[in-house]
C-alpha cells in the first residue's frame, strides 16, 4: 500500500512542487522525527497526513493527496506549497513507512469533501532556468555548510539572542501588567472578582497572550474551573492561594527569567528536539507503571493529554532518579480523539528523557516498550521514528518490582517541592494503604488517624469497599486529586470518573 502510494509522490515532484530553494531548505530543517506526530495514510482517499510541531502551542495541521499532490496547512505561509507541506511530503517520499494505515481524522475528511480532485495539476513542469532551479542535494548541503561556516554560527546566535532579548522585555511587561491587576482584584474585593471572574481572567489572559506569556495566560483562562471545583465556603481562600502563586511566579521571573522552570511555567520551554539534543538532560533508563490519564479541554480550543507514570524499582535497589514522571501532550480538538500508545496500569520499559527542572517530573519518552505482567505475547517497541516494530515475546514478572516510594512523609515532600517551585499547584505523591471512605458528599483517604480531603466528585464503588495497597494523588496544598488506587490484586482502577 505505502510502497503503491509512494511511488507516486517522489522526491522530484517534491523538487517540483516548492516555490523555490529556500522552501526547500526550510523544509529540510522540519524533517525530525520529533518535530511530527499523529501521521497517517488512507489508501482509499491516497492522503498522508501529520502534525507538524511549530513555535506555537498549536501544531500546524498539514495533508497531501499522493495521487494529485493537493495539499492543505494551517500555517499562515504565502508560499505554496508552505515549508510544513513540503516537509510532510518529503518525509513520506523518503520513508514512508513513517506513516501508518488508518481512518482518516475528521480535520482530513472535511478537507477532502471540500476539494475537486484534478489530475496531477499541481505539479508543476520541471524548470531549466539555473537561477530558479531547486534542488533536494542542495537543501541537504546547505545545512552541513552552514555547520562549517564560523561566521553563519555566529551570526545565528546573534539574531537568537537578539530575539530572546525582545520576547523577554515583551514578557516583562506583561507580567509587570498582570502584578497590577492582581493588586487591583485585591483592592476591588474577592467577593466582586468572584461575581466577574470569567470575563476579568479571559481579559488579562488574552493581554498576556499579546506580551508572549502564553503558558501563564493559560493558566489565567483556567483559573474560573480551579476555583470553581472548590467548595463555596473556601473560594475566596482559594482565590488568594492562587493570587499569591502567580505573585511569586511573577517575582521568580523578576529574579531570573533564565530559570528553566520559570521559563516554562510563564512562556515556553525548550521544545522536545533541543532537550533531546542535549548530552547533559536527565535521562533515565528503567521500567515505569502508569497511574493517571487524563485530559483536559482548553480555551484556545486545544485538548491537553496528560499521563502519569510512577517509577518501579527492583526489591531491595535503590536508584536515584524522580520517582514520578508526567507525559503531557497537546492536540487541537478538531482532531477528535486521540489514542495514546499506553493504558492505566501498563508498565513501560524505556528512557524517560526530562525536561529541565529543579523538581523533575515533565518528561518524554526516547524510547519504550509496553510489557505485560505473565503475559506471553508479541508486544511493540515505540520510538520517536513513530515506527511500531514487532518484538519477541519476553516473560515479566511484576513480583519482582515494587514502586518508588518517598521516604519522607507528606507535608516534608510538599516543603521541599514548595522551595523549588513555590508558585506550583500540585504535587504527585503515593500514599501507602488505607481506605477510600465517603462521608456525606465528600471523600476522604483514610489510613489509622490520618483523613486527606478528596476533590474527586465520583469514585468507583469497587475502590470504596475494598482495602487498597496504594493510593496516588496530586496534593494540592489543603487536599487532594485522587489519580488511581491499586488493590490487593496489583490491579490499578481509576478513580478520574
Amino acid at each position: 500500500i505505502r510502497l503503491g502510494l509512494s511511488m507516486s509522490l517522489t522526491l522530484q515532484i517534491v523538487e517540483k512542487l516548492a516555490p523555490d530553494q529556500a522552501s526547500l531548505t526550510a523544509a529540510k530543517k522540519l524533517l525530525s522525527n520529533t518535530k511530527w506526530q499523529n501521521q497517517g495514510i488512507n489508501q482509499e482517499t491516497t492522503t498522508v497526513w501529520g502534525e507538524c510541531l511549530g513555535s506555537g502551542s498549536k501544531p500546524y495541521y498539514v495533508v497531501a493527496d499522493t495521487t494529485d499532490h493537493g495539499y492543505k496547512c494551517t500555517c499562515p505561509s504565502r508560499k505554496f506549497p508552505c515549508k510544513h507541506t513540503l516537509a510532510l511530503m518529503w518525509r513520506f517520499a523518503e520513508n514512508p513507512e513513517r506513516f501508518t494505515e488508518e481512518a482518516t481524522p475528521t480535520w482530513v475528511s472535511d478537507w477532502l469533501g471540500r476539494r475537486r480532485k484534478t489530475s496531477n495539476q499541481n505539479t508543476p513542469e520541471p524548470q531549466n532556468d539555473n537561477k530558479n532551479a531547486k534542488s533536494i542535494a542542495e537543501a541537504q548541503l546547505d545545512d552541513e555548510v552552514k555547520a562549517l561556516d564560523p561566521k553563519k554560527i555566529e551570526a545565528a546566535k546573534k539574531r537568537a539572542e537578539k530575539l530572546k532579548q525582545t520576547t523577554d522585555s515583551a514578557i516583562s511587561a506583561g507580567l509587570f501588567e498582570l502584578k497590577q491587576w492582581l493588586i487591583d482584584q485585591l483592592r476591588q474585593g474577592i467577593g466582586a472578582f468572584l461575581d466577574d471572574m470569567s470575563h476579568r481572567c479571559r481579559h488579562i489572559a488574552a493581554r498576556l497572550v499579546d506580551y508572549k506569556a502564553t503558558v501563564i495566560a493559560s493558566r489565567l483562562d483556567d483559573m474560573p474551573a480551579l476555583i470553581l471545583s472548590y467548595p463555596k465556603d473556601v473560594r475566596a481562600k482559594a482565590v488568594i492561594a492562587e493570587f499569591t502563586r502567580l505573585y511569586l511566579l511573577c517575582q521568580a521571573w523578576q529574579k531570573n527569567s533564565n530559570d528553566a522552570d520559570v521559563r516554562q511555567a510563564i512562556s515556553q520551554g525548550d521544545t522536545k528536539t533541543k532537550i533531546s539534543e542535549n548530552p547533559d538532560a536527565l535521562r533515565y533508563q528503567g521500567l515505569w507503571r502508569v497511574i493517571g490519564e487524563f485530559s483536559e479541554n482548553k480555551k484556545d480550543g486545544l485538548i491537553s493529554q496528560a499521563t502519569y507514570l510512577v517509577r518501579m524499582n527492583k526489591k531491595g535497589e535503590s536508584v536515584n532518579a524522580p520517582n514520578f514522571a508526567l507525559i503531557l501532550d497537546y492536540h487541537h480538538a478538531s482532531v477528535g480523539t486521540v489514542s495514546t500508545p499506553s493504558q492505566l496500569g501498563d508498565y513501560l520499559e524505556g528512557q524517560l528523557c526530562f525536561y529541565p527542572s529543579k523538581a523533575p517530573l515533565r518528561a518524554f519518552f526516547e524510547h519504550f516498550q509496553t510489557k505485560s505482567d505473565n503475559l506471553q505475547q508479541l508486544y511493540f517497541v515505540q520510538n520517536l521514528d513513530n515506527k511500531n516494530q514487532p518484538s519477541q515475546p519476553q516473560s515479566f514478572d511484576a513480583s519482582e518490582f515494587e514502586y518508588a516510594g518517598q521516604d519522607l512523609s507528606l507535608p516534608t515532600c510538599y516543603f521541599e517541592f514548595l522551595a523549588h517551585k513555590p508558585y506550583a499547584y500540585e504535587m504527585p505523591f503515593m500514599l501507602k494503604g488505607g481506605l477510600i471512605v465517603k462521608q456525606n458528599t465528600r471523600f476522604w483517604y483514610q489510613n489509622n488517624s490520618t483523613y486527606l480531603p478528596l476533590v474527586n466528585k465520583d469514585i468507583p464503588l469497587e475502590v470504596l469497599i475494598d482495602v487498597i495497597d496504594y493510593a496516588f494523588i496530586l496534593w494540592q496544598a489543603d487536599r487532594a486529586r485522587l489519580l488511581s488506587v491499586v488493590k490487593q490484586t496489583g490491579e490499578v482502577i481509576s478513580c478520574l470518573i
